[in-house]
């Protein structure tokens, strides 16, 4: 057999691999096609297309086409904001195209070594995406967010942090609370301070006190949280689908963006990573030990989001005791054992400020604040937020968990340890219907991200489990385009965000390029035209009124008189921007 002829045999074979990834049989390979022609022509749009086109593929200001509102049910939303979305949708288009075709020949080439017996090096892979990931992170911390608190949230867990880095648990009023209010953080009682569980704050902390950038905690925890999802795979004797639970969770748009932000959820994940692996252990081992560190796990996660440690706790719990029925006081007397100093601080901590160990500051400060429908939320606004929030998990961590979680529900076959996982993704769904919030500025559907972290690990632990059938090959197809589609659709969602922060920091530009000192600020305009931030969430003042420029909200003609009756020794400026322009200015009020 001459070598061209070796060479097509070779080809063909590939070919036959490949038609046997594809979906084409299921018909889902017409939709990959769609895809792909769709994202080229998008993509020609996106370079070469009319003004119009290239304005919303480059997220710019629509100008007075942007203006225009339409009718929402009671609102009235600027066209503005439906061609954000159509920015997301057209650029997402082109990131899953692509994609797409680059699954089918990565399954194609994994196929192929398994079925030659050489299958990836697990250990060398898995610690190059893990590096690949920390520098990931770090670059978008720094680089993209530029270490910016980019939400009122973000903000206030910092405040609470310094709070109690400075052994405090709160600060004493301002002098004019009501110019200085900043949304999150209240002002009563005689006591200043943030609405928000203790658990994050206190790691905060811990960084804030020693020095050490807080910026840093976040990244570290998503690494910590890589390192612990090995050892998960191990337990779980899945060590050959390791690099690819590990991808999942590293090429994520979802996972990366919150982890190099200041949000409160990677820290959480990390404690639920650590209670499913400790539950997987506990299943084979029965030491206690490993019960008492979920329930260590699970209340450590209880302190950072009451709400959601509830929410993946259930299902987790379950899968811990129905691992050893007989045992079940046993497991529960261990977990109990565990919980018990984090929630036994949490009492306390809740105590000193509202009196009561059982009254959240959360309620203390707005006893208004629940679950059900309260605020206006009724059914109708439930059902829409939750789909909401599944538009925005489709762009920021691909549709491929969704489709996988549907196939998990119709198999007959399937792990303990996969059910426990999909079940905390779908507890998470149906929770957070209760609650009336959205959840304000975030990176994807923050409310899902615990629970979509384990079913993601879920999914790829059914998909690659061993011996493989036949059937499988489409479930593995879908992961890898998963979590190519995540890779590809990254960059996009990066430079928007690195756009969104760099207009929200301008009131900090023009106060360092005008070199003020011993200043007051007036707020009277947000910042940002993407997104816009409003005047109450730039307040930023730390835990004393002892910078050297503090920011003020403007509660009309009298502000100025009142700033100067209380700060004689400062001069007072107000910042003024036009809704539409980027760039505000500073104006010295004499």
């Amino acid at each position: 057999m001459g070598r061209s002829t070796l060479m097509v045999a070779r080809l063909r074979t590939h070919f036959n691999r490949l038609s046997m990834v594809l979906p084409v049989r299921l018909g889902a390979g017409v939709a990959g096609v769609i895809l792909v022609i769709t994202g080229a022509l998008a993509a020609i749009g996106y370079v070469a297309g009319p003004p119009i086109v290239r304005r919303i593929y480059h997220g710019e200001p629509l100008g007075p086409l942007g203006e225009i509102r339409i009718v929402s049910g009671r609102n009235q939303v600027p066209l503005e904001v439906y061609f954000d979305w159509l920015y997301l949708a057209l650029n997402w288009i082109v990131g899953v195209g692509i994609a797409w075709a680059l699954a089918a020949l990565v399954s194609g080439f994994l196929l192929q070594r398994r079925e030659e017996g050489r299958g990836l090096p697990e250990r060398e892979t898995t610690v190059a995406i893990v590096l690949v990931a920390a520098v990931g992170l770090v670059a978008l911390a720094t680089v993209v967010l530029q270490r910016f608190p980019n939400s009122a949230d973000e903000y206030a867990y910092l405040f609470q942090a310094e709070t109690l880095a400075q052994g405090r648990l709160w600060n004493e009023p301002t002098p004019l609370p009501e110019h200085f209010w900043f949304i999150h953080i209240a002002q009563q009682d005689g006591k200043w301070l943030s609405r928000f569980p203790p658990g994050w704050p206190a790691m905060l902390a811990v960084f804030v006190w020693a020095g050490i950038p807080t910026w840093l905690l976040n990244p570290l925890l998503g690494l910590g949280t890589l390192v612990v999802v090995v050892l998960l795979f191990r337990e779980l004797n899945m060590r050959h689908a390791t690099p690819i639970a590990v991808a999942a969770m590293a090429s994520s748009p979802f996972f990366l963006f919150n982890g190099a932000s200041y949000f409160c959820h990677m820290s959480c994940l990390a404690c639920i990573v650590v209670a499913a692996w400790l539950a997987a252990r506990y299943r084979k081992n029965a030491l206690l030990w490993e019960a008492a560190g979920v329930g260590l796990a699970l209340g450590v996660a209880f302190t950072i989001r009451y709400f959601t440690a509830v929410l993946v706790g259930i299902p987790l719990l379950v899968y811990l005791a129905a691992g050893h029925p007989r045992r079940i006081l046993r497991t529960s007397l261990a977990v109990t054992a565990g919980a018990a100093l984090p929630l036994a601080l949490m009492l306390a901590y809740q105590a000193l400020i509202t009196d009561s160990p059982w009254l959240l500051v959360t309620q203390w400060i707005d006893p208004t604040e629940g679950l059900g429908f309260i605020k206006g939320h009724t059914p109708a606004r439930a059902v829409e937020a939750m789909f909401l929030h599944l538009g925005r998990l489709v762009i920021w961590a691909s549709p491929a968990l969704l489709v996988l979680l549907v196939s998990i529900a119709c198999s007959r076959k399937c792990q303990p340890w996969v059910w426990m996982a999909c079940a905390t993704f779908v507890t998470c769904l149906l929770g957070y219907t209760l609650y009336y919030n959205l959840g304000g500025n975030q990176y994807g559907p923050r409310f899902y991200f615990e629970g979509w972290a384990l079913a993601t690990l879920g999914v790829v632990v059914w998909a690659f489990r061993e011996p493989a059938p036949a059937a499988q090959r489409l479930p593995r197809f879908v992961v890898i385009f998963g979590l190519l589609a995540g890779a590809f659709v990254f960059p996009m969602l990066a430079y928007r965000e690195h756009r969104v922060v760099a207009e929200r920091m301008d009131l900090q530009r023009r106060v360092e390029q005008a070199g003020l000192n011993k200043a007051v600020v007036i707020v009277s305009d947000g910042t940002g035209v993407i997104r816009a931030m409003p005047p109450y969430d730039l307040t930023r003042n730390g835990t004393s009124l002892d910078d050297e420029v503090l920011y003020v909200l403007d509660l009309g003609a009298d502000t100025p008189k009142q700033l100067h009756a209380r700060f004689p020794d400062r001069d007072i400026y107000r910042y003024r921007r036009q809704h539409d322009q980027v760039n505000g200015k500073l104006e010295w009020v004499p």
